[in-house]
């Protein structure tokens, strides 16, 4: 999954693909766990696009959507949030709520 700054997030949240961005940090072990679940999900879903933020180093985006805990997921479409997971989710979990919103 690619990593995006501030400038590449404006972008790339605009696209009317559903767009899920991880809000993680180096430091946190349960942003870790999640990150399996992801990689797989993303070659599972290829209509889904999977991006990560590092919150340290764009605390501005956490910021802006509120977020005071990771790992969060963000749901985009068309620019605009139409899901937030705050915490480590399964993958089963998961994978029904990225069938529910394609």
């Amino acid at each position: 999954m690619k990593v995006i700054d501030s400038k590449e997030f404006e972008k790339v949240i605009k696209s009317e693909d559903l767009i899920i961005i991880d809000l993680y940090a180096d430091w946190c072990v349960p942003c870790k766990s999640l990150e399996p679940v992801l990689k797989k999900l993303s070659s599972e879903f290829e209509n889904v696009k999977f991006y990560k933020v590092n919150v340290e180093k764009s605390p501005e985006i956490a910021a802006r959507f509120h977020i005071s805990s990771i790992p969060y997921l963000l749901f985009f479409k068309n620019g605009k949030v139409i899901h937030g997971i705050n915490g480590v989710v399964t993958e089963k979990e998961l994978r029904r709520i990225i069938s529910s919103f394609i």
